[in-house]
């Protein structure tokens, strides 16, 4: 098996090899490396790109003219397919092939990463696109400082923190602090502070919620207690009680995982009377508080306390949800 796999390699690299060879011949009879800029362009892309808007921009940038490469996109289509749209590799050979031929050395793949980057840099808002491009060009063209400043932006952080790309975040942020000297918190502190450059049509209030989540599942305690807290009073602000009870939530998960136990369980409490007020004491919420401080008394070995307060969110949900409910199990 091991020789046949590396016999086909080999036919598969050779006749790669011999294909790009024939394309340079038919289309590439100037030397401009249209071959070379068509594959890499689609090779370096995270998503494919589009022909005209995208890939046709690129290659007319490089003083590649439109007859050209549409000329060359005819010859090659049959090794491309499309997704809503977006041309990229009918397979992982033909992105190989290109690797081998055209890449031979990191600084190259760099430099399309960045031209690409530039490309989505200069897009107009904030789209899926952009979402998808930018920050992934960037990451991959190892600017370090403009990723940072792309990812801190509000707007492309409510893009991003959701639950389909927040893991994409995650590797940007991780990537930005191996790299450079950044500080997660800060800078979106700072951006915060700021008071503009918010997502149109998101309350100020949730989207501190939303920062200091993220804060909070990348580890980054303090600064996630910081905006949880001004989180808190833009709730209060706007007479959102429901809302301020799930800061203060939030907060004391924080402030626990900071062993800031006595302020944890006042928090905690702060928020029991808010929903016992609001909503009354067998309600659905408060077994999340009794659930919370029942961890809470256990990590400070007041076992009496925490079997209490277990029992009572136990009772509540089984009234509320039923025996059978996951949060019951």
């Amino acid at each position: 098996y091991p020789l046949r796999r590396q016999r086909q390699m080999c036919i598969r690299d050779r006749v790669s090899t011999q294909s790009t060879g024939r394309l340079e011949k038919d289309y590439d009879k100037e030397n401009q490396r249209i071959v070379e800029k068509f594959m890499c362009f689609l090779w370096a892309s995270r998503r494919g790109l589009y022909l005209d808007n995208e890939l046709g921009r690129l290659l007319e940038a490089e003083g590649i003219e439109y007859h050209e490469w549409s000329a060359l996109y005819l010859a090659v289509e049959d090794l491309l397919f499309s997704s809503g749209g977006a041309l990229n590799f009918s397979n992982k050979n033909i992105r190989i092939a290109v690797e081998n031929r055209y890449l031979k050395t990191p600084e190259v793949g760099t430099s399309y990463h960045q031209k690409l980057a530039d490309l989505f840099e200069e897009r107009a808002g904030i789209d899926e696109r952009k979402v998808e491009e930018l920050p992934y060009q960037l990451e991959m063209a190892k600017a370090w400082n403009k990723l940072r400043d792309c990812i801190s932006d509000l707007k492309m952080f409510w893009r991003l923190y959701t639950p389909d790309n927040k893991f994409d975040l995650f590797r940007y942020w991780r990537s930005v602090e191996q790299n450079a000297s950044v500080d997660i918190v800060e800078s979106y502190l700072e951006a915060l502070g700021r008071g503009y450059g918010f997502p149109a049509g998101v309350i100020v209030a949730e989207l501190f919620s939303k920062v200091a989540n993220f804060l909070e599942e990348m580890g980054k305690y303090e600064g996630a207690e910081t905006v949880f807290i001004r989180a808190r009073h833009y709730y209060e602000v706007s007479s959102q009680p429901l809302d301020v009870a799930k800061a203060d939530y939030c907060l004391a998960r924080v402030l626990m995982a900071r062993a800031k136990f006595d302020e944890a369980e006042k928090t905690l409490k702060k928020a029991m009377e808010i929903y016992i007020r609001e909503k009354g004491s067998a309600c659905v919420e408060t077994s999340h508080i009794y659930n919370r401080l029942g961890a809470l008394y256990t990590e400070t070995n007041e076992y009496e306390k925490a079997e209490e307060s277990l029992n009572l969110a136990l009772k509540i949900r089984k009234e509320k949800l039923g025996p059978n409910h996951s949060r019951v199990g």
